[in-house]
């Protein structure tokens, strides 16, 4: 009797273990869906701040942990080019910090975060 309740409860343990994995890849996959159609919304919302597209990948890159010549090497600019968007970010809209000894950035905000607080409106007045 102790034995079958030890086996039924590895075997809902197992059970729950698969249902489990199996949902963490349903979230990715929705959330990569997710991320496709709001992508056009978000580069609308943002496109005061970010010029071009590749700006807003730039600011994804931009974690604290990649420097800025990893960054450079991904995206196929220079790594000045790369500070200088960084200090510019980072004094007309205070969107990022330097972290660490060697002064990588890192973004304060995540993309929907960015678009909330400082993205354009589209509504109009009156």
């Amino acid at each position: 009797m102790q034995e079958d309740l030890r086996n039924q409860k590895n075997e809902n343990q197992s059970e729950v273990s698969k249902i489990l994995k199996e949902l963490a890849v349903i979230h990715t996959r929705i959330e990569k869906w997710l991320r496709f159609f709001a992508q056009s919304e978000l580069e609308k919302r943002l496109s005061n701040i970010f010029s071009t597209n590749e700006e807003l990948i730039i600011y994804e890159l931009t974690n604290g942990k990649r420097s800025s010549r990893e960054i450079a090497k991904l995206v196929n600019k220079s790594h000045n080019w790369i500070v200088d968007l960084w200090k510019k970010w980072e004094d007309d809209n205070n969107i990022v910090e330097p972290i660490g000894p060697r002064k990588p950035y890192s973004a304060k905000y995540t993309l929907p975060e960015l678009a909330i607080l400082f993205g354009k409106s589209e509504l109009k007045e009156g």
